[in-house]
C-alpha cells in the first residue's frame, strides 16, 4: 500500500530547500535567487511548523518509513 500523501506544507518545506541547495551549486551561494530560495525554505519550515508539523515530518529518519505509511510485517 502506498503511503499518504503528505500534508501541502510538508511537501513545500521539503522541496524549497532542494530549490535553494540546487540553485547554490549552479549560481553561488551570494547570488540573489539563492538568497530568495534560502528564505523561501526557511518560510516553509515555519508554516509547517505552525500549523503543528513535527520536525521528523519534514526530516524523516534515513530509512525510516515515510510519515502515515503502514508499518512492515
Amino acid at each position: 500500500m502506498p503511503a499518504a500523501d503528505p500534508h501541502p506544507r510538508i511537501r513545500a518545506a521539503r522541496r524549497a530547500p532542494q530549490c535553494a541547495g540546487r540553485a547554490a551549486r549552479a549560481q553561488g551561494p551570494d547570488h540573489p535567487v539563492t538568497l530568495v530560495l534560502i528564505a523561501a525554505a526557511a518560510l516553509a519550515a515555519a508554516a509547517a511548523w505552525e500549523t503543528r508539523h513535527r520536525v521528523v515530518d519534514l526530516h524523516p529518519a534515513p530509512g525510516a518509513a515515510p510519515a502515515g505509511a503502514a508499518p512492515s510485517l
